[in-house]
């Protein structure tokens, strides 16, 4: 996370730095350091169905309510854990707000 804080120095007012993450990067502190910083955001693929806000809903509901915004077939080749297989990669998104974990309220 020392890194997220590093670039931020490094950048100017008028841009911002998006860092991409797989599912190791779904975890509360990066959204948590992300948040105090200003010209930094995150583009993260989730790993888990988060709380949304203050209310019921859940992010992978919220996800599959989403158009489509791209959708490819791909041919996964064989593994020593898995079969060759075709698959169907859908891409969704939307911006959204996570609910803060009980264990960093008051942060």
């Amino acid at each position: 996370m020392e890194a997220l804080t590093t670039i931020e120095t490094l950048v100017s007012k008028p841009n911002r730095v998006i860092h991409v993450f797989d599912r190791e990067g779904d975890i509360t502190e990066v959204f948590d350091k992300v948040r105090q910083l200003q010209h930094t955001g995150v583009l993260v693929r989730a790993a888990h169905n988060r709380s949304l806000d203050q209310n019921c809903e859940r992010l992978w509901a919220k996800m599959e309510a989403q158009p489509i915004s791209f959708k490819q077939e791909i041919e996964l080749r064989e593994t020593s854990k898995r079969s060759a297989r075709r698959a169907t990669l859908v891409v969704r998104f939307c911006p959204v707000n996570l609910r803060t974990p009980y264990h960093f309220d008051g942060f």
